[in-house]
């Protein structure tokens, strides 16, 4: 204390508040990094979720287009994204047309 030419007691105070601003200031840094942890994992957890939700919808499509897909020795008379789908620059499908032209 010799170092310093303020008196003890105000030297006292000043280190004390030093102290406690020094904990106040570590304690709210340790309560935002245990609140990002607990964020973190929460979205890691809904994400594995999502993910599993989705490959399982993934492999249930890719099961029932299986089953329903024609056989290969059944000829397809035409792709069902193609009669269903319009082509540019038109309003309705190719289906609908032939449908009305009545060339189907």
């Amino acid at each position: 204390m010799n170092a310093f030419k303020s008196p003890a007691s105000r030297l006292a105070n000043l280190f004390q508040r030093s102290r406690d601003a020094w904990k106040a200031k570590a304690l709210e840094r340790q309560q935002r990094l245990r609140a990002a942890e607990v964020k973190i994992r929460d979205l890691e957890h809904s994400r594995a979720q999502w993910k599993a939700r989705a490959l399982k919808a993934e492999r249930a499509r890719t099961g029932a287009e299986e089953a329903a897909a024609p056989a290969d020795d059944e000829p397809a008379d035409e792709p069902p994204h193609l009669a269903l789908s319009p082509p540019v620059g038109h309003h309705y499908s190719v289906m609908v047309m032939q449908l009305g032209t009545g060339s189907v």
